[in-house]
């Protein structure tokens, strides 16, 4: 019998649909690249002449390091001073918290959907570039919610 026979014969799976609990706990990380990194590193990877200089990233600089040249330094922006890797301890809705005119490249990813007063962390993130510098901002249109924000 034909595979596609038997895969319109063949009585479908409902399991995922009656279960209100995520496939992937880990946003699907355990399931292979998920969907929404495959474009965000497409983006990255479209833009990478732009991640060179000072680069700033929130909580860690992975995407800097892997699509960046020409970094004279990496920044890391993070919330709260728990994350051992942070340089500027900030809020985004916060420009008291945030140097001025010290960023060239700020890889802003998955983040500004997150934070209810995004009109101030996007002047925020203005505050944090020098004049010509260039943020690189990715938003999920569908997407859990992470553990460490919920846990806050």
């Amino acid at each position: 019998m034909d595979k596609h026979l038997r895969r319109l014969l063949r009585k479908p799976d409902w399991y995922n649909l009656r279960s209100t609990d995520p496939i992937s706990a880990s946003f699907g990380l355990d399931r292979g690249t998920p969907i929404d990194r495959i474009y965000i590193e497409d983006f990255l990877k479209k833009n990478s002449d732009s991640i060179k200089g000072i680069v700033l990233e929130i909580a860690d600089n992975y995407y800097s390091k892997k699509f960046g040249s020409s970094i004279e330094q990496f920044e890391i922006l993070h919330a709260t001073p728990d994350n051992d890797q942070a340089t500027i301890i900030g809020d985004l809705t916060d420009i008291l918290t945030l140097p001025e005119n010290k960023i060239d490249c700020f890889i802003c990813t998955q983040t500004l959907n997150f934070i209810y007063n995004f009109k101030d962390a996007i002047a925020g993130a203005k505050h944090l570039l020098k004049e010509g510098g260039v943020v690189l901002v990715t938003v999920a249109g569908i997407s859990q919610i992470s553990s460490y924000d919920m846990s806050r």
